[in-house]
């Protein structure tokens, strides 16, 4: 059971869960030794770039919102927006350590190897980044790069409106 506001530390490779611990600590010191710890065991430097990149990631909390969870939304400036009426979304602080990625082509990359630090308040939030996690580092399907790729073809065509002006 997670306590919240602890950090939940979630590798993934090859679309295979390899690790998942939740500890106590500061994020950014946890992501710093992590990142240490993951470029010295696991990254190859003639195989792959090494990358920590800081993202976001959605936590739904229903009404009402226990003392606890709102103390930890105050003390990590954490933004909160309400999706319903009984629901806020909160906007927690994600980091992705990449020791594992390979080149497929000119514009597309595939990240085999992640590790996700993250702030949680819940169990289902350690089950969702942990799904996420597991789906990127799956093998991509070639036929979807082709897809995507035509998909930007066709945003990159299309011819942009002008303005009219009002005489």
């Amino acid at each position: 059971m997670v306590n919240p506001g602890q950090i939940a530390v979630i590798e993934a490779n090859m679309g295979k869960l390899v690790s998942r611990e939740v500890v106590d600590g500061d994020l950014q010191e946890i992501v710093k030794k992590n990142a240490i710890k993951y470029a010295q065991e696991k990254w190859e430097p003639t195989f792959s770039d090494f990358m920590v990149m800081k993202d976001e990631y959605e936590s739904r909390l229903t009404i009402p919102i226990p003392k606890e969870i709102t103390e930890i939304v105050k003390k990590n400036n954490i933004q909160l927006r309400r999706e319903d009426s009984n629901t806020f979304v909160a906007i927690l602080p994600v980091y992705y350590i990449i020791y594992e990625s390979l080149k497929i082509d000119e514009d597309n990359y595939h990240d085999r190897g992640i590790v996700g630090v993250a702030l949680v308040l819940s169990d289902e939030d350690v089950e969702n980044l942990t799904n996420i996690l597991i789906e990127s580092t799956k093998k991509p399907i070639i036929e979807e790069l082709k897809i995507e790729e035509l998909e930007e073809e066709e945003e990159e065509e299309k011819p942009k409106k002008k303005k009219q002006s009002k005489s």
